[in-house]
């Protein structure tokens, strides 16, 4: 009777005993000495450094993002680990695996690249560094930190996965409860197979079906009566049945670790007597007959809460292993390494913070210290620790999963613990994720490369092409300083120039990276760079008043008062005296505004003698502002004001570019591949200046040139500097010039599509450009912008939606936006990079007349090079050639060549242009006393093709004079041939044929001399040559009334008094004759 008590007491504990298994509490009191843990040898892990992440969408579970991409990596017999190491300024996140000795399918490379790949698949936006074993590169302070820390200790228990994205369970809410101390947590996982996973199954469901018969109880007790006096006692105890052998085992693991262990002391002595009485007899039956029976049965139920907790608790087991069965089972490791004990239990507080919930009841998370020895082996190697009592050999009852100090999790309870942050922490960036459109449009035909599509995994995919139609529709490139604006339109550019045979033209305002371009191999010795300064390669040369042929040349007059309004501001009025001033240029050199022809060009080497400057323009707005009769206030304001804006232009470099005769052939700017650098300028108005003048040079070309389709390219760098939005509306008082200027030149961009031109249009800011220049580029590419209001600008256009949006302020350098009409919706592309690694190669074939300044340079071996030397000594060298050029019309060389020589010596190599220059100005003088003397202000265009003539000549002896040591035959037959030439074009011609002019002793050559003067004694010398005296008497008068003012001799009088009488009815026949012996008195 006593063992059936004792039998009955050890049952009721069965219950008891399976719930204290199934939840672990051994662990609760774990003493290490009692317990068996080894630490294999093993391969070593393999960790790569998190660089970024993704910030998660609203709305985004990023904790089942991270159970799928666990599952997808269940099945490579590879762990998974995870470790996060917090130094208080910065926190480093590192992913990777370890090689599963026997089980591994594959080398660990290919997991690690197949795991990388995965979890980028369903984790948006995370870059991984190179894997390496732990210990070296990345993982080097990691690893210094785990065998150095004084504090260490593992968790087990599991984590309760909550849904939604608000449930908190993520990476950062460690490291900012943990704040700045130093600390690491290493997450070791283990898959295990669906072997064992099946027999753990298995034994739970045996369990379940054996401790369900302990749920409820049925005693039943009967009495009987009879005339024998027969009475019978029955009982029958289901719980006295003989223990299955899944008991069996549950007991004998009790038995061996009741013995030592605190917790489970308390059920030591039962579980051996369940342990012996495997096979007892649980029913027990007295009896006494009688004859006469009588019975009385009572029965009653008895509910074991004890147990139908324990079935309750196995059957969330049996749910959690069957979901694992499909999604994946792990042996899971934590272990944490602090620099404290205090930091250790902030770092085991926090992870109990994000791993509590409702599974965490299964098994509760607790915090062991087994040996640190241990700890740290195993967090260095990457491995789990086993765990066995230390007596008997008794495993586990649920298998041998569960020996091990870790816990067996599935993968969405382990994504808990390897959830990586939603939100930014210090040391780890974060980016928003936009999803763009995964397919474009197959190249067809010859296109322009852009780059590789990028799918969300940055895996390059196919390539993104362009064809010549949508470039002709214009291109906008848009980004940040870094991030490869210039790098993918200097791609763009080379391919349509080797695969579309398409020139280009790059207007530079700041920087000087497209010459760079020379070193491509389709392109060396053939760019153009065109800069303004000294150091320039090619000097830039714009004459804005150069005619374009087969353009009416009031329309080009009408693109440069343009030109003027884009690049400085206009006050009312202001515009329209520099039309004015503009008409009256063309007009007084001969131009005629209806039919844009000059009858006085001989040849196209006259044209330049026949173009305004600058320098003239400055000149006459004094004149058109003197003859308007302004109220004197605004006369002085508007003159000084356009003179000043004028002025600025015409200095410097920028004035050698600009206040010039001749430009750059526009066949050399537009039909050939050229780079005009304008870095050299400071001032965004003197910039925006010539990039409004190349562009209207562009257009009237453009309208000239025959063909269809693509012709052409240009690329406008920093074009918010020209093509800026309006600056708000303006009053009738004061009218925004500028905007008006930059409506057509934005009109004239969206025109010359119909001309072939396409346009590049690269910009950092969109919001400081016009908006008609967005929005009428067909293809847009946009690298990083950061600004909200510069996304919203690009974002509206290409009809990118909020995400995307923000994606674009995240993106690295190199990746790019691109939006086409052929693509459809927007895609992200990683752009290409031009083959310019080469070296550059001499400019071929290039023609540099247009350097020429006059006639005089005709024959320069180095144009421009000495100009401001001679410009600055011009005073010195008219000084020293005076004699020189007073003896060219009628002296011999032999009489000149000691004055050339002594003073070309002193002169050096700046002979040439210094020589050419000084007779520029003789010659100036020559023509404009021609001029005055038929009474013009101004030089007709006979005379100022006279003078370019005249200087084309002057060089013909120049280049042989300077270089000549000594008086040769050869130079003096040039200089024979050039003075006649002289003669021919200066005397032989006069101004006007007038009575005397045929018997003069020096036919013109005194003109210089006597018409600055005739203004002044004219009068004086026609009354007395019609005085009523003899002719002696005449010209003895007229000789003392000049000899203050002029030499005299008897060509400067007789001229005198030819041009003084000019309009009189006088015969001078005999006083002529007089003024020689006057002249030589």
């Amino acid at each position: 009777m006593a063992a059936v008590e004792l039998s009955r007491h050890a049952g009721e504990n069965v219950p008891r005993l399976l719930m204290s298994l199934l939840e672990r509490r051994y662990l609760a009191d774990f003493q290490p000495s009692y317990w068996r843990s080894d630490l294999s040898e093993d391969s070593v892990p393999m960790l790569g450094e998190v660089r970024r992440l993704g910030r998660p969408r609203q709305g985004e579970d990023t904790t089942a993002a991270m159970a799928h991409a666990l599952t997808a990596g269940h099945w490579h017999g590879h762990a998974m680990i995870m470790a996060l190491h917090g130094t208080g300024s910065r926190h480093r996140i590192h992913l990777g695996g370890r090689r599963l000795a026997g089980v591994s399918r594959g080398s660990t490379g290919d997991f690690l690249q197949a795991q990388a790949s995965v979890l980028r698949a369903h984790l948006s936006g995370l870059e991984l560094g190179g894997t390496g074993p732990l210990g070296q590169g990345d993982t080097s302070e990691l690893s210094a930190f785990l065998r150095s820390a004084p504090a260490l200790a593992l968790i087990t228990g599991i984590p309760s996965p909550r849904a939604g994205s608000t449930a908190f369970q993520s990476l950062d809410r460690l490291v900012n409860a943990v704040g700045d101390r130093n600390y690491a947590v290493v997450v070791v996982a283990e898959p295990l197979d669906l072997a064992t996973t099946d027999a753990t199954l298995d034994l739970c469901r045996s369990l379940k079906r054996d401790i369900h018969s302990y749920v409820r109880q049925s005693l039943t007790e009967a009495h009987g009566d009879s005339d024998s006096t027969t009475t019978s006692r029955t009982e029958t105890d289901n719980r006295l049945s003989p223990l299955t052998a899944s008991l069996a085992g549950l007991a004998a693991f009790a038995t061996v670790i009741g013995m030592f262990t605190e917790k489970m002391g308390g059920l030591a002595q039962p579980a051996f007597i369940l342990a012996g009485l495997a096979n007892a007899q649980r029913s027990t039956t007295v009896s006494t007959g009688r004859t006469e029976t009588t019975t009385r049965s009572v029965g009653i139920e008895v509910l074991d809460a004890e147990a139908e907790a324990a079935e309750r608790l196995l059957q969330r087991h049996i749910d959690r292993i069957e979901q694992a069965r499909s999604a994946g089972w792990w042996r899971t490791s934590v272990y944490l390494a602090a620099d404290s004990d205090g930091t250790l239990d902030a770092v085991a507080s926090a992870l109990r913070g994000i791993c509590a919930g409702d599974a965490t009841a299964l098994e509760p998370l607790r915090v062991i210290r087994p040996a640190p020895w241990l700890v740290r082996g195993a967090a260095l190697g990457g491995r789990t620790l086993s765990l066995t009592p230390a007596l008997g050999k008794q495993g586990h009852p649920l298998g041998p999963a569960f020996e091990s100090l870790g816990t067996c999790v599935t993968s969405d309870e382990l994504a808990v613990l390897m959830n990586l942050p939603t939100r930014e922490i210090p040391g780890l960036p974060m980016r928003d994720i936009g999803e763009f459109a995964q397919s474009a449009p197959s190249p067809t035909g010859r296109t322009v490369e852009l780059g590789r599509l990028l799918d969300p995994l940055g895996r390059e995919l196919q390539p993104v092409t362009l064809t010549a139609d949508a470039l002709n529709r214009h291109v906008f490139i848009s980004g940040m300083t870094g991030y490869g604006k210039t790098t993918t339109a200097m791609n763009l550019l080379t391919q349509a120039y080797t695969e579309f045979g398409v020139p280009f033209l790059v207007i530079e305002p700041v920087k000087a990276e497209y010459r760079e371009l020379a070193r491509h191999p389709a392109l060396r010795g053939r760019l153009r760079v065109y800069s303004i300064g000294a150091d320039a390669a090619l000097p830039l040369r714009l004459n804005p008043f150069t005619p374009v042929p087969g353009v009416p040349l009031a329309r080009h007059i009408d693109l440069l008062k343009a030109v003027f309004n884009a690049a400085f501001p206009m006050y009312a009025g202001m515009p329209y005296v520099l039309e004015e001033a503009m008409l009256e240029l063309y007009t007084e050199r001969g131009w005629d505004l209806d039919t844009s022809f000059n009858d006085s060009l001989g040849s196209p080497e006259d044209l330049s003698a026949l173009t305004p400057t600058l320098g003239d323009l400055y000149d006459k707005i004094e004149v058109v502002l003197d003859r308007r009769q302004y109220a004197r206030e605004v006369h002085q304001n508007m003159g000084a004001a356009l003179r000043s804006r004028l002025r600025s232009l015409m200095l410097g470099g920028k004035g050698m570019a600009l206040n010039t005769n001749r430009s750059v052939a526009l066949d050399e700017l537009f039909s050939r591949p050229c780079v005009v650098e304008l870095r050299n300028l400071g001032d965004d108005e003197e910039k925006a200046f010539i990039m409004a003048l190349l562009l209207s040079l562009l257009y009237e070309y453009a309208e000239t040139r025959t063909g269809k389709g693509l012709r052409h390219l240009t690329l406008i760098e920093e074009a918010h500097r020209l093509l800026r939005p309006a600056r708000g509306p303006a009053s009738s008082e004061n009218a925004d010039s500028q905007a008006k200027a930059v409506t057509m030149f934005t009109d004239m961009l969206a025109e010359m599509r119909a001309y072939g031109e396409g346009f590049v249009i690269a910009d950092q800011i969109p919001t400081k450009l016009a908006p008609e220049i967005v929005k009428n580029s067909n293809v847009k590419i946009l690298h990083r912008l950061v600004s909200l209001d510069d996304r919203a600008v690009v974002a509206g256009t290409v009809n990118l939606t909020d995400a995307q949006s923000r994606h674009l302020a995240t993106l690295p350098p190199g990746e790019a936006v691109v939006h086409d009409s052929r693509i459809g919706s927007a895609v992200l592309v990683r752009m290409h990079e031009p083959a310019t690694a080469g070296e550059a190669a001499p400019l071929v074939g290039h023609d540099l007349t247009y350097l020429h300044r006059d006639g005089g340079c005709r024959q320069c071996p180095s144009p421009c090079t000495a100009f401001g030397t001679a410009e600055r000594q011009s005073v010195t060298t008219d000084a020293a050639l005076s004699a020189f050029f007073a003896g060219l019309l009628t002296a011999t060389a032999e009489d000149l060549w000691p004055l050339w020589k002594r003073w070309r010596d002193t002169a050096g190599d700046a002979a040439y242009c210094m020589a050419t220059r000084s007779a520029h100005r003789w010659l100036t003088t020559i023509v404009e006393a021609r001029a005055l003397a038929v009474g013009s202000p101004d030089l007709p265009p006979a005379e100022r093709l006279r003078r370019d003539r005249a200087a084309r000549q002057f060089a013909r002896l120049c280049a042989i004079w300077c270089d000549s040591p000594e008086l040769t035959p050869k130079a003096a037959t040039r200089y024979t041939d050039v003075q006649a030439a002289l003669n021919q074009l200066l005397t032989q011609d006069p101004p006007r044929e007038l009575p005397g002019c045929a018997t003069c002793p020096s036919r013109c050559h005194a003109l210089p001399l006597i018409a600055p003067h005739l203004a002044s004694l004219g009068p004086t010398i026609a009354s007395r040559a019609t005085s009523a005296m003899s002719p002696a008497a005449r010209a003895r008068g007229i000789a003392k009334a000049a000899e203050n003012v002029l030499p005299l001799s008897s060509g400067a009088l007789h001229c005198l008094v030819v041009n003084a009488t000019a309009d009189l009815p006088v015969d001078l026949t005999d006083l002529l004759p007089e003024l020689k012996t006057a002249g030589m008195a």
